[in-house]
């Protein structure tokens, strides 16, 4: 049986890939604007593979970037969309961030789930 402090073991890798991952993004701005925008969208699964497949730090930000690179420009699309969805949902005094963030978290999980599936701790439903 899972229990559901099991993942606070996870916290000081996330908090270490989140800060190399945000240094790498920003280094990539800084030299220009498109290596930035690549490795934005080529590291976006870093965390969830750190969390579901135990990943380390530079082991998961390799492997996003390349599953991601294989499949770039729809990952782009699709990201485009969902932000131009979110920013369109922010007119009526974002009100309707009540539907579309949840809609956009809820497209990432599969999108993650479709390019690297899911462990079988995942999925086994005696978890809760």
């Amino acid at each position: 049986m899972l229990n559901s402090y099991d993942y606070f073991n996870t916290t000081l890798p996330l908090l270490g890939l989140y800060i190399l991952m945000t240094i790498l993004i920003v280094i990539g701005f800084l030299l220009l604007i498109l290596p930035g925008i690549y490795l934005a969208i080529a590291y976006m699964l870093a965390i969830p593979l750190v969390v579901d497949k135990k990943m380390g730090i530079w082991e998961a930000l390799e492997t996003s970037r390349k599953a991601v690179t294989k499949r770039w420009f729809s990952i782009f699309g699709l990201t485009l969309l969902i932000m131009l969805i979110n920013a369109i949902a922010m007119i009526p005094l974002g009100l309707g961030l009540i539907w579309t963030v949840p809609m956009s978290t809820i497209a990432f999980g599969i999108l993650y789930r479709n390019i690297f599936g899911c462990s079988q701790q995942t999925l086994r439903s005696d978890t809760l």
